[in-house]
């Protein structure tokens, strides 16, 4: 359906399915725009999964570009291997005024803090978000093309439950299991002091690093 969608012109799609459906009768969705039209045959939807409901208790307010920012600078240390599930996620940490993301491979370390809004809950939480859901929600927020679009989700609302996590972006609900386990403690790993300090203009070391990253590369 939707690459179908995708190649249609840009005018106005037309979905429409029957009324009733009929024991043996092929259930089908009919699309049409414009000059276009075609039909394609579904499941019975009394085959969908339950969508889980969370109760909307306590809410966390967050800056949707902030989060989006957020998300991106840690998720590449999130560890890919399945020995330890713990890290196969990202921790959020709710600490009443911030929201502390975490994401570690035993190797690398990634954290990045980010202000709650005043109206967001106090109650203090830790959860472990799985790394294809953070990488679906950054896919709906990079969908907003247009400025108009996103103007009305400026605000992320986060609902936790046991063991789900709720976005609330606009009119948008994405709901995710969370990955179980302990995260590791691992802010007593981080160097409370340090012996030398180097401060380095960041456009001219990022195109050092990229330039010297060229002969590290296997096979050349």
């Amino acid at each position: 359906l939707a690459d179908y969608v995708s190649l249609l012109p840009k005018e106005r799609v037309d979905l429409e399915a029957p009324n009733e459906i009929k024991d043996g009768q092929d259930q089908s969705l009919s699309v049409s725009c414009k000059n276009n039209s075609t039909k394609i045959k579904g499941q019975p939807a009394a085959d969908f999964p339950l969508i889980p409901q969370i109760e909307k208790k306590s809410k966390y307010i967050l800056n949707s570009k902030n989060l989006r920012q957020a998300i991106s600078q840690v998720i590449f240390a999130v560890s890919v291997s399945e020995t330890r599930p713990e890290i196969n996620g990202v921790l959020f940490n709710f600490t009443g005024e911030k929201l502390v993301l975490a994401a570690t491979d035993s190797y690398r370390l990634a954290e990045r803090t980010i202000s709650l809004d005043k109206k967001s809950s106090s109650v203090p939480q830790k959860v472990i978000v799985p790394t294809r859901t953070l990488q679906e929600l950054q896919r709906i927020l990079g969908s907003f093309k247009d400025p108009a679009a996103i103007s009305d989700i400026d605000e992320i609302e986060i609902y936790l439950a046991e063991n789900q996590i709720l976005f609330v972006l606009g009119n948008i609900e994405l709901i995710s299991r969370l990955v179980e386990g302990q995260y590791p403690d691992y802010q007593q790993i981080i160097p409370q002091e340090a012996a030398t300090k180097a401060v380095l203009n960041s456009t001219e070391f990022i195109k050092a690093t990229k330039t010297t990253s060229l002969f590290t590369r296997s096979g050349i």
